[in-house]
């Protein structure tokens, strides 16, 4: 997105049910080359109009930590930050098998290290150098962006546990997939599938006993596509969020809008044609957690992410909604 298409679609949109964003942090998108995409969003933040120069908080950096030069790309881009926007790192994991489209939940930019997929975080072919990377994010003050499949979640665990200084957030809920079947919107069902969600339980229990590790609830149609417009999938998802709040605690989670491309991509991630504006899925989330205090909401809508990304910047954090 670029900033007057943010700028309408959230920002605005938000604007319509009382809530004033006060920043975002850019997350890497898939770039052929992660310092010219900070170059890139430096430029925009220079060019653009007055209304949005100040949007910007913070620069989430696309590196390959499985490179032998991973440290001299860390160091470059801690030259290049100036105005100290680069707060982390992600490198998208998420591997369930060979890749093969969207049959399963492995992400094709995981064909970046092999043409089938590759597991960064399991196999031996690949786990050894990763780390040797992930281990440079502490020396320069950086945190990492989880994304992986739920299955790789403990060794995601045993690779935080080795490292403590280095702040996580594990993106999207932790990613489970299709948790009621086909996403299509004639399938009925509304029980969950219960061994992926143990798979999904189990790894985000080893994650979130390390105080290190944040969690963010995003991209929620990739759980239930079509929850947004189905009231009996919503109450599924409903559920899992709070499960994983209760997890985490509340000073461990972050609402993220994930807006990208469209209201439909941003939350389901093209496994669904519907997906929530950015002002309903604030009012929906808000309204699951009706019964939280008004500090809570905060820490989950603003502060929490004002932490992680080490936002400094002294600002009143009143959560509220229009009716």
């Amino acid at each position: 997105f670029l900033p007057e298409g943010y700028q309408k679609e959230v920002i605005d949109d938000l604007q319509k049910i009382g809530v004033r964003t006060t920043g975002s942090i850019h997350l890497e998108a898939l770039p052929d080359d992660g310092f010219a995409e900070v170059e890139w969003v430096y430029n925009l933040i220079q060019n653009c109009n007055v209304e949005m120069k100040d949007e910007i908080k913070g620069i989430v950096a696309s590196v390959n930590l499985s490179d032998t030069d991973a440290d001299a790309q860390l160091q470059r881009l801690m030259d290049y930050d100036t105005k100290n926007l680069v707060k982390g790192i992600r490198w998208i994991l998420d591997y369930a098998g060979k890749y093969n489209g969207s049959e399963n939940a492995t992400h094709f930019a995981t064909t970046r290290v092999h043409p089938d997929g590759a597991d960064l975080l399991r196999d031996p072919k690949y786990n050894v150098a990763f780390e040797r990377g992930f281990a440079l994010l502490g020396q320069h003050n950086l945190s990492f962006d989880l994304q992986c499949a739920p299955e790789q979640l403990q060794a995601a665990a045993a690779l935080c546990a080795k490292y403590p200084n280095t702040p996580v957030c594990i993106d999207h809920l932790g990613k489970p997939r299709m948790v009621l079947g086909a996403a299509d919107l004639s399938n009925k069902n509304v029980i969950p599938d219960v061994t992926a969600l143990e798979v999904w339980r189990t790894g985000l229990h080893a994650m979130a006993k390390l105080p290190q590790v944040y969690i963010k609830i995003s991209m929620l149609g990739w759980a239930v596509p079509g929850w947004c417009v189905k009231p009996e999938r919503e109450m599924v998802l409903r559920d899992l969020v709070r499960e994983v709040v209760g997890m985490f605690g509340v000073e461990r989670c972050m609402v993220a809008s994930n807006w990208h491309t469209n209201a439909a991509a941003s939350d389901a991630d093209f496994l669904s044609d519907v997906g929530p504006s950015a002002s309903i899925l604030v009012s929906k989330i808000a309204s699951w957690f009706q019964d939280y205090h008004e500090d809570d909401l905060s820490l989950l809508f603003a502060r929490n992410a004002k932490k992680f990304y080490r936002v400094n910047e002294n600002v009143d954090y009143d959560i509220s909604f229009d009716k």
